[in-house]
């Protein structure tokens, strides 16, 4: 297909073969991973250039496509206004409210170890010192648990939710959850939509990988190198000064708004073509040497 099509470039933002084994099983599993690997492979072969979502899936695409002359970066935006800002939640609540969001909880957004960590958790006659809000659909292997903790007020479990009712427990939350087991997939970066909406929302967001839309040290995100922990989390939004949701919103918004983006990438790829047109006239040049000889 890439030798057909000039300066064809494309978009990826997952390593897909990790991806497909994960998701995958059987004559299936084996079928997609040729058409993902082997055959696109070749059929790609004349790729002017790969763009990553992360300069990890960049470096990984430019390994598969070697013959790429341009690898870019160009993390996930969207259009922040339409997005609607979270109530504040109660001021002074003793017990925190933390979101977190999947279509499907499949095992790279490492549900059983947010699970795994709240069943730590001393149980107290008091009210809960957290309660984690699941919205999306569960995994068999994560429901028994679930409900366990939930009989314990530790979880409440939405299930599949409008956009209002997305927008009432928002409202509720201090603090947004990201995934946590993206090392299932061999990645330690990510600029997920969901992250961008929890922050459009006005809502500070605890993490287990990096993301790559962000710049380091951005005091509404934060990554846990040690993998999800209650106690950390709440460290988290205490040593922030002001997370009110406009705050969180408008920090956030040069780095997660769609069009900014976009500029961003014209720009990258402007001054990567322009370093890279020498090296292939070049390499025309000496592939015609080489024919004529």
């Amino acid at each position: 297909m890439a030798p057909l099509i000039p300066n064809l470039f494309t978009v990826h933002h997952s390593k897909e073969i990790e991806e497909l084994t994960l998701v995958t099983r059987g004559a299936r599993r084996a079928i997609t991973l040729f058409l993902e690997g082997p055959l696109k492979t070749w059929a790609f072969r004349g790729l002017r250039g790969v763009i990553g979502v992360t300069n990890e899936i960049t470096k990984y695409e430019s390994r598969r496509f070697p013959r790429a002359s341009v690898a870019a970066t160009y993390p996930n935006g969207i259009d922040v206004d339409k997005i609607d800002v979270a109530d504040e939640p109660a001021a002074d609540a003793p017990t925190v409210h933390a979101v977190f969001v999947s279509t499907v909880f499949y095992a790279w957004q490492g549900l059983d170890r947010l699970l795994d960590s709240l069943a730590e958790i001393e149980a107290t006659t008091g009210p809960p010192p957290v309660v984690v809000h699941l919205i999306g659909e569960l995994e068999p292997s994560d429901r028994a648990l679930a409900h366990q903790l939930s009989a314990r007020g530790l979880v409440q479990i939405h299930g599949v939710l409008d956009r209002e009712s997305v927008h009432q427990v928002f409202s509720q939350s201090q603090v947004a959850i990201a995934s946590l087991a993206l090392d299932r997939k061999d990645l330690r970066e990510a600029s997920t939509l969901k992250v961008r909406e929890y922050l459009a929302s006005g809502l500070p967001v605890y993490s287990t990988h990096v993301d790559a839309g962000l710049p380091q040290g951005f005091p509404f995100y934060y990554c846990d190198d040690n993998g999800f922990n209650f106690a950390r989390m709440v460290d988290f939004l205490a040593e922030m000064p002001d997370r009110g949701r406009m705050t969180v919103r408008e920090a956030a918004r040069p780095h997660i708004d769609k069009l900014a983006i976009m500029r961003s990438l014209v720009a990258q790829l402007g001054t990567l073509n322009s370093s890279a047109a020498p090296k292939e006239r070049r390499g025309t040049a000496d592939a015609r040497r080489r024919g004529s000889s």
